[in-house]
């Protein structure tokens, strides 16, 4: 029987950047998914933060809107962050390193598409909504 680990991203804030981009903050937590629902899932529970970035450049290049300021990203643009925050868990959990805490910057360097990988408008922007992510 394959492991299973509940992710459930809990809040996402807007951070300041010392950079020509745009950084949001992911606030998440998971258990084990045997203990959803158990005495002892909230004991078990741990809290944790991802943080993915994107350059100005590349929300450009993709189309996305940074907002008024950089200050409040545009809705597709937080969406895109999201779905790579997801991603990005589902490689800790598949790699058990959930633990550690990750920083990921989106640029024309690491990320060479030329378009946008994720559709803005199929994304499911969904914080407190309960994800399950099987462990290999």
């Amino acid at each position: 029987m394959d492991k299973s680990i509940t992710v459930t991203f809990t809040h996402a804030e807007h951070l300041p950047t010392t950079h020509p981009g745009v950084d949001y903050r992911f606030n998440y937590s998971y258990v084990n998914s045997n203990l959803v629902g158990q005495p002892e899932e909230e004991s078990s529970t741990k809290r944790r933060s991802i943080i993915i970035g994107i350059s100005i450049p590349k929300c450009i290049e993709w189309g996305l809107n940074v907002g008024d300021g950089l200050k409040n990203a545009g809705d597709d643009l937080k969406k895109v962050l999201f779905e790579y925050a997801k991603e990005k868990i589902k490689i800790k959990v598949i790699e058990d390193s959930l633990d550690i805490e990750t920083n990921f910057q989106l640029t024309t360097s690491n990320s060479p598409q030329k378009k946008c990988p994720y559709d803005p408008k199929k994304i499911e922007y969904s914080l407190g909504k309960p994800l399950k992510f099987i462990v290999s």
